[in-house]
């Protein structure tokens, strides 16, 4: 029971330190805004509270990610641009170089 409880714990741990990337969200706020000043502002927030949220500092809630994607006009992709992993230096997909191993 112990070791099940233990594997249940860490797995929560896990879930909690998850790291995701959002290059593509950074991209689509420069397309759509300009400047994430510009996109912070329509969001009501500080560009240093955003800047956090997007270096992974800050965790977004449910419900400034609701107003992002509404601003972005991004409804249908969420997945692609709030839970793409980051996997060490590089994103699910992306090719290997020689210089990561």
């Amino acid at each position: 029971m112990w070791y099940i409880m233990g594997v249940s714990e860490n797995r929560a741990n896990e879930r909690d330190s998850m790291e995701f990337n959002y290059g593509l969200l950074k991209q689509k706020i420069k397309d759509e805004y300009k400047t994430a000043g510009n996109f912070a502002a329509a969001m009501g927030i500080t560009g240093t509270r955003l800047s956090l949220m997007l270096n992974g500092k800050a965790k977004w809630t449910t419900d400034m990610a609701f107003q992002a994607v509404q601003l972005l006009g991004v409804e249908d992709d969420i997945v692609k641009f709030f839970f793409t992993p980051k996997l060490g230096n590089r994103v699910r997909g992306e090719r290997c170089s020689r210089t990561d191993f």
